[in-house]
């Protein structure tokens, strides 16, 4: 038998056996189901999820989720643990679907957190994200602060943070690009309630933008201006002070004259904190939007992951999920420290004013 003959036969040999491969390995991704093989400690170690916590996903997410077009295709169950393991760690793809017995390619995985994330950011997000709107929720809201912290009036508390991505295309990179940060990011607005959860997210303007233009620039923030000019007085969020002061917004004083206003100031940052906190177990439960980790992803596309891991941090919020420790909660806040400066733009501004006389009266009256 000639070379070219022996050649033929070794290659046909190959392809015997990675077709038989390919078979073994659709049979034990087929055969495996993390909720049935893993223990509860596993399972949780792996998807920072519990078993109960992820049959109640599930149960949100699947009935928006189509079957495989293929027989050889992922199930709608393997493609949202695909993506929660993601969220959850955040690292290359690669070895995702290895460490889940699921055995994928990394193109296949980015498929499944595409898929799942843009699920979650149409259908679930305003299902679990929603700032206050009518009176009894925002009653709610600011019973829970003032039982807490003492100061009425709030129904929320607000605060931007940096989420790094790949470097976007040339025509738009000058929009992502945070000087500060010396990288490419989406500055994320935040604003949450007094037990951590997340009222609402938007996470549509990148790193360049300052926190007060995206807050400006928000649903929020037209929300709250046509409120107080319908006379609503008595509704605000609390801000740091790189925001302005606005009769709708709240900020720390930045030269206290007497005790009612340190008093003020002290009780201010103290309710603050919770916003810190909050992205700080946002970002300890799901490391893909740590400061140690990059989303190698469009803006738009990392626009729709930051809001799945919201929604996901909601539900868990809703099902008294435990909080992550102590100290990751802490490394996350202390990373995500910004520095804070009063904001002198518009210093004669008619709102700027109002907001000023708006916090006066509120120190005077009850601090």
């Amino acid at each position: 038998m000639d070379i070219l003959g022996l050649m033929m036969i070794r290659r046909a040999r190959e392809q015997r056996r990675q077709r038989q491969a390919r078979v073994l390995l659709r049979e034990l991704r087929n055969s495996y189901n993390p909720l049935e093989d893993l223990s509860d400690r596993d399972f949780k170690l792996l998807f920072r999820l519990t078993k109960p916590l992820c049959r109640t996903f599930l149960d949100h997410i699947l009935p928006f989720m189509e079957e495989r077009q293929r027989e050889t295709g992922l199930t709608k169950e393997q493609r949202v643990f695909c993506a929660i393991r993601f969220f959850a760690v955040g690292s290359y793809q690669r070895p995702i679907g290895q460490e889940t017995r699921i055995c994928l390619s990394q193109a296949s995985v980015s498929r499944c957190v595409s898929e799942v994330s843009d699920i979650i950011d149409e259908f679930l997000a305003p299902q679990f994200i929603s700032f206050p709107a009518t009176e009894t929720e925002k009653d709610e809201i600011k019973q829970e602060f003032y039982e807490r912290f003492g100061i009425p009036g709030i129904i929320g508390l607000i605060d931007g943070t940096h989420i790094l991505i790949k470097r976007p295309p040339n025509n738009i990179e000058h929009a992502y690009y945070a000087v500060r940060k010396s990288s490419h990011s989406k500055n994320v607005q935040i604003i949450s309630g007094a037990n951590l959860k997340i009222l609402n997210v938007n996470a549509a303007f990148g790193g360049a933008a300052h926190d007060s233009f995206v807050f400006k620039s928000s649903s929020v923030s037209t929300f709250l201006k046509d409120n107080y000019f319908r006379g609503d007085r008595s509704s605000w969020i609390l801000g740091d002070s790189g925001y302005p002061q606005l009769p709708w917004l709240m900020t720390p004083l930045s030269n206290t004259h007497n005790a009612a206003e340190e008093r003020y100031n002290i009780v201010h940052k103290r309710t603050r904190s919770v916003i810190e906190r909050c992205i700080g177990v946002l970002k300890s439960r799901f490391r893909c939007l740590s400061k140690q980790r990059i989303l190698m992803y469009s803006p738009k596309r990392a626009g729709a992951i930051i809001n799945s891991c919201c929604t996901l941090h909601n539900i868990m919020v809703q099902q008294y999920y435990p909080l992550p420790s102590e100290d990751d909660i802490m490394l996350e806040i202390q990373e995500d420290q910004q520095e804070y400066f009063e904001d002198q733009h518009n210093e004669t501004s008619t709102l700027l004013q109002q907001g000023r006389r708006q916090r006066e009266h509120l120190i005077r009256s009850v601090f």
